[in-house]
């Protein structure tokens, strides 16, 4: 009897492990040498890159260094030395009277006076008036001005024109170093004005 049931137990279990699919057995993972070395490479690669690019950069800022140290240079050349004011300037260069004559112009042209530079000799006005004035500013001026040059600066810019109010002794005529110095006085105050359009001097 028991060996009867035991026969039938083990057939029974035969024919349970016999309708079984087979179950693959998990393959242990190799070692990750190939996935160490890719990344080994990468670092390398980028290592030799951020080198590179770096002596870029530092090739590249000598290089703008340099340039701005002769820009300097060269600015300062053109600049030239301010102008002293004379102990006895001539009447219609002195500041009250000149800016007196360029305000009242300036009234009469509906015009605006930005600014008047006093500071070096002889004072240098900016105006800014519509662009469709029949004439420059400084023209509108000239008539008491006779006796003295005239250095005019004007950029335009949208409905309006930037222009300079310079006026300087005729006898500066031919003397380079002075009239370097007022047109490098009334472009960078002109231009300045332009491209930023203030109402107010800085």
């Amino acid at each position: 009897m028991r060996a009867t049931i035991a026969a039938s137990i083990g057939g029974l279990l035969v024919g349970i492990l016999a309708g079984r699919e087979p179950v693959a057995e998990p393959v242990p993972a190799a070692p990750a040498v190939a996935e160490e070395a890719d990344q080994a490479g990468a670092c390398e690669r980028q290592q030799r890159a951020l080198e590179a690019r770096l002596d870029f950069l530092t090739r590249r800022g000598n290089e703008l260094l340099y340039d701005n140290i002769v820009e300097e240079y060269q600015v300062s050349r053109a600049a030239g030395e301010p102008l002293s004011w004379p102990a006895e300037p001539p009447e219609r260069l002195a500041r009250d009277r000149l800016t007196e004559t360029v305000r009242d112009t300036a009234r009469k042209r509906s015009a605006e006076v930005l600014t008047i530079d006093c500071e070096e000799y002889p004072c240098l006005a900016v105006i800014r008036q519509a662009q469709g004035a029949d004439s420059p500013f400084a023209r509108e001026v000239v008539g008491s001005y006779r006796r003295f040059d005239i250095l005019e600066h004007r950029v335009e810019v949208g409905e309006h024109a930037y222009e300079a109010v310079l006026f300087y002794p005729k006898t500066w005529a031919g003397r380079e170093e002075k009239l370097a110095r007022l047109r490098f006085r009334a472009e960078t105050r002109v231009d300045w004005y332009a491209r930023s359009a203030p109402s107010v001097a800085p």
